[in-house]
């Protein structure tokens, strides 16, 4: 969602369009005068670039406050959908024992089943802290049966044998005591800097992550 080319913004929509107007707009009440089309674009704007409600409106030259309603009733009629065609479909076809075996894992850990994006403000699914939402996909880095004899020696394995990691980014530091989290160094309270395996490593996580940042 970072970099979406119109050619990519047409596929989604291509793949949605059904859904959406069988979906939006229809019953009672007020209907809104916005293309549908329209409206995904502005929710996808929203969910990338959105520091407040009155900042994105602005480019769109809404009223925040209406634009607020009208994206959240969007997003409640489409994160159902895209997240059943576009995550938990793909999450069952793409195992981790497949994407070892074929040669799609991350090339500096490979133990990391999910790398984070980048932050934004309103989410959806589910609601809550970070942890909160840990708990919600915590099935979905546990090792399957099947992927028990997959060859591991990433960080924290010792702590989470039963998990495979995720790729997060400075701004979820503390979280590694709950759940194994792949995450770049802090500079110690007290040193200048960090030691020079602890830049290697922070490289090496960038570098994982930054597939997932300009997908």
């Amino acid at each position: 969602m970072c970099n979406f080319a119109p050619i990519e913004f047409e596929r989604l929509w291509e793949l949605s369009e059904d859904h959406v107007l069988s979906k939006w707009g229809v019953g009672r009440g007020k209907k809104c005068k916005t293309s549908p089309k329209d409206v995904l674009f502005m929710m996808l704007a929203a969910l990338k670039h959105c520091g407040n409600w009155e900042t994105v409106s602005s480019m769109f030259d809404m009223d925040a406050s209406a634009f607020q309603k009208m994206i959240k009733k969007y997003i409640d009629m489409y994160e159902p959908f895209l997240y059943t065609h576009l995550v938990k479909g793909h999450e069952a076809l793409w195992s981790m024992k497949k994407i070892t075996v074929i040669g799609h894992a991350f090339a500096n850990y490979p133990c990391a089943r999910y790398a984070t994006d980048v932050t934004f403000q309103h989410a959806v699914r589910p609601t809550g802290n970070f942890h909160e939402v840990m708990k919600y996909f915590i099935t979905s880095v546990a090792k399957q049966q099947d992927e028990g004899t997959l060859y591991d020696d990433g960080p924290d394995v010792d702590n989470f044998e039963a998990f495979w990691g995720v790729l997060v980014d400075n701004g979820y530091q503390g979280l590694g005591d709950e759940y194994r989290t792949i995450q770049p160094k802090k500079k110690a309270k007290g040193k200048l800097t960090l030691s020079p395996s602890e830049r290697d490593e922070n490289d090496k996580i960038t570098h994982d992550r930054v597939i997932v940042e300009n997908f």
